[in-house]
């Protein structure tokens, strides 16, 4: 939506429609976040929202592809949490995922050796740290990952990854599709097509990639869904 082509007025007509429809939650997905603060908040949409405002039901989450790509455009994205704190959710939706991508930088809290001092609080609401983050007013990280495939094959080893830091950081993770291309253990693909391999050097429980058709789509990872979001206030 805040893509160069679409004027300011229009993407601010959108916003107010969105803060009039309350009782929903909107997500959106853009690969220009660069551009949010100066239509919400800056000249270029007549400073719609004054410093320090949000929209409690919008949700924003930036298009990510690879490192490159992830590193270019989330710290823009938390330039929001700079403006207003209030924003509730700021995510990443990385689909398709063309390759690996570490996130920890944004999605792991930033150690502060004040915070392990006894007694130490959060200076905005007085909240006691107990060597953590205020869980009420932390804005340096990531909310919500979205993982995906699209028409390339994805490789298992990169969502896991992703995966893995999410839960060490404890930051909702889903994970869409695999796209046209799945994962599969050789062996099953091997019995599934009648196949005899004369090569025994060959580990038949190596996965591999296999096309499969859009109704087929698997969103299984390691025999099951992750469907994790952020808890909804």
């Amino acid at each position: 939506m805040f893509h160069p082509s679409f004027a300011a007025g229009f993407i601010v007509s959108i916003y107010e429609i969105m803060k009039a429809a309350e009782q929903h939650k909107f997500v959106i997905l853009t690969e220009y976040p660069e551009r949010i603060i100066p239509v919400l908040y800056g000249e270029e949409g007549n400073h719609y929202l004054n410093h320090g405002s949000c929209i409690q039901n919008v949700w924003h989450l930036v298009v990510v592809k690879n490192q490159e790509t992830a590193d270019k455009r989330i710290p823009e994205l938390l330039k929001l949490r700079e403006v207003s704190i209030g924003w509730p959710i700021l995510g990443a939706a990385i689909e398709p995922m063309l390759g690996p991508v570490n996130l920890r930088v944004y999605i792991e809290p930033k150690i502060n050796k004040a915070m392990f001092e006894p007694g130490a609080r959060c200076g905005h609401h007085g909240q006691l740290l107990f060597g953590k983050p205020c869980p009420t007013c932390f804005p340096e990280r990531l909310d919500w990952i979205i993982c995906g495939g699209g028409d390339r094959p994805l490789n298992p080893a990169w969502v896991r990854n992703l995966r893995d830091q999410c839960q060490a950081a404890g930051v909702p993770f889903f994970f869409s599709q695999w796209g046209k291309w799945t994962s599969a253990r050789l062996k099953d693909v091997l019995e599934s097509s009648n196949i005899k391999l004369s090569n025994t050097d060959i580990s038949l429980s190596e996965e591999c990639y296999v096309m499969t058709s859009k109704l087929a789509v698997s969103r299984l990872l390691d025999g099951r869904e992750w469907n994790e979001r952020p808890k909804i206030k």
